[in-house]
């Protein structure tokens, strides 16, 4: 430092020890200023400190109620009252990104209709969720009107919340009731404050998520015990046919579909369907299968129509994406005949004695298509030995590790290879050949079998 004498009252010159005297007056002087400096340094560090210590016990203690509860709710106010309290202001903002959408999750001391809509401003909120440090409107330049308009609406601070490098939220703060300006050390204490407010609310949504999951798993659970019922849980027994059929599905709840109706002493309706899509969707076009089907089949109506009239129902109640493959006959244990219509679905095989397969092809389009489809049908004669072998594509189409199929002529050869089995033994053939063939890759389709040995 520096000290500036004027002139000596007796209008003397100074002398050389005058000179002297003032120069070690000074030293001492400067010595006990540089101390006094010292130990004003050292108080506003002990000031600095201590509120560092406030704020890591205000931090620690704001933590346990945070994350004491899963209330959204509950956190934002405390959140927001923390806020209010510490900074000592009497309004703030709080923004939060939900499902990809932005939105002013939490108002406080802020009336105003006109900037409460402000804020909800598509530009405005895409504006100040782009900010990845926190601002000073006091101090930092914005070029952004949307954000300068924070500041005239009362808030001079903006502090964004940050989860994995990402900002999911903001925070708007209001004026200090002492009128002091925000200090960089509590522009980043609200930092560190959000971004622990904000683990809470992303604990709260994978909570959230958690237990609709549950739930879902509960409601799929409880349809696919439903659905199981709708299926036949074992097919009539007759004294000339084994009848057998499995449904397994790939998700909770299949699309596929079979059934074993008997209609009379002699007489039985089988169906196979397989429903576009798969899962709950599906699982519902099915059940709506089944029920038109049992509704139905009971009129002495020939097959074709009784098909024709399925496919305007379907038609009628579903979308143009959707559509149904579907196979269905009727049995006549007595004359050993089988009548047949195959609406669009993978041909069953027709296994004669000499080991000759036919393909049941006769019918019309898909379920669903079109309105006032005319179907056909078609009568083979069954003897002693011979096999209908009925199923989806789940069968043919189930994948291996080179995402091969499993194919027709693979089913071909486990068929003819088993012919003296019974329907029971036939069915477990073909589903272990199938499972040896996809080996550990995932069923990727729902697998489901129909099998009528004559006998």
């Amino acid at each position: 430092g520096y000290i500036g004498f004027g002139k000596k009252l007796i209008h003397e010159s100074y002398s050389k020890s005058d000179i002297e005297y003032l120069k070690s007056l000074i030293n001492i002087a400067g010595t006990s200023i540089e101390n006094g400096l010292m130990v004003m340094q050292l108080h506003d560090v002990n000031r600095r400190l201590d509120k560092k210590i406030q704020e890591l016990n205000t931090l620690f203690e704001i933590g346990k109620e945070l994350n004491s509860t899963l209330d959204k709710e509950k956190i934002l106010n405390l959140l927001s009252y923390a806020i209010m309290g510490e900074m000592l202001i009497n309004r703030c903002l709080i923004f939060l990104k939900e499902d990809e959408k932005k939105i002013l999750a939490m108002i406080k001391g802020l009336k105003d209709e006109e900037d409460i809509k402000r804020f909800h401003n598509e530009r405005f909120l895409e504006a100040i969720f782009n900010l990845s440090e926190p601002l000073n409107l006091n101090k930092d330049t914005v070029k952004n009107n949307f954000i300068a308009d924070l500041k005239k609406s009362g808030f001079p601070a903006v502090v964004p919340m940050r989860l994995q490098n990402e900002t999911k939220g903001v925070l708007a703060i209001g004026s200090k009731i002492t009128n002091n300006d925000f200090m960089q050390d509590e522009l980043e204490f609200l930092s560190t404050l959000g971004n622990e407010a904000l683990i809470c609310l992303e604990n709260v949504r994978l909570f959230e998520e958690k237990l609709e999951k549950q739930r879902m798993e509960e409601e799929l659970a409880l349809a696919r015990e439903i659905q199981q019922k709708l299926l036949p849980t074992e097919c009539p027994i007759t004294e000339n046919y084994e009848i057998t059929g499995i449904n397994i599905s790939s998700l909770h709840v299949s699309g596929d579909y079979f059934d074993c109706i008997r209609l009379d002493d002699n007489r039985l309706c089988l169906a196979i369907a397989d429903v576009s899509g798969k899962g709950t969707p599906a699982s519902l076009l099915m059940a709506n299968l089944q029920a038109v089907l049992n509704a139905l089949i009971d009129s002495d109506e020939p097959l074709k129509k009784v098909t024709a009239k399925i496919n305007n129902i379907i038609h009628k109640n579903t979308n143009y994406d959707r559509f149904i493959t579907f196979f269905i006959g009727i049995l006549d244990t007595d004359k050993n005949i089988f009548t047949y219509v195959n609406a669009g679905h993978n041909p069953p095989m027709l296994v004669e004695n000499d080991g000759t397969i036919k393909y049941l092809e006769e019918g019309g389009l898909l379920l669903g298509m079109m309105p006032n489809i005319p179907y056909e049908e078609s009568t083979v004669k069954l003897t002693p030995g011979e096999w209908i072998i009925m199923f989806t594509d789940g069968v043919t189409e189930a994948k291996d590790q080179n995402d091969e199929d499993f194919e027709e002529f693979r089913l071909k050869e486990v068929i003819l290879k088993n012919r003296s089995a019974t329907a029971e033994n036939m069915k477990e053939k073909i589903l272990t050949a199938v499972k040896e063939f996809t080996g550990n890759v995932p069923q990727s389709d729902d697998i489901t079998l129909l099998i009528v040995k004559a006998r």
